[in-house]
């Protein structure tokens, strides 16, 4: 958190909710996206190595997106992962 004086263990949880489902969505948006793109929602080719690509691009993505919103911690509202500055936070 950017004020170590104002954690508590709710706000805490609050704020790793926020960064995991960041995450989770930032996955699943870019492995769906290249399923989209590379066309392969056929059944068939469930096992199929391309797929297994798109879900490790995924997975990066998701990594990417939960050390942004870490740092972001640091940065704007410490109880968001958004990177905004306090001026412009809506919260």
């Amino acid at each position: 958190m950017s004020h170590l004086s104002d954690f508590s263990p709710s706000k805490g949880l609050v704020y790793l909710l926020d960064v995991g489902e960041r995450a989770f969505w930032t996955f699943l948006q870019t492995f769906l996206g290249l399923l989209v793109v590379g066309g392969w929602f056929d059944v068939a080719n469930i096992t199929d190595v391309s797929i297994l690509q798109s879900a490790a691009v995924g997975g990066a993505a998701a990594v990417l997106s939960l050390l942004k919103g870490l740092a972001a911690s640091f940065y704007g509202n410490g109880d968001s992962a958004a990177v905004l500055p306090k001026s412009l936070d809506p919260k």
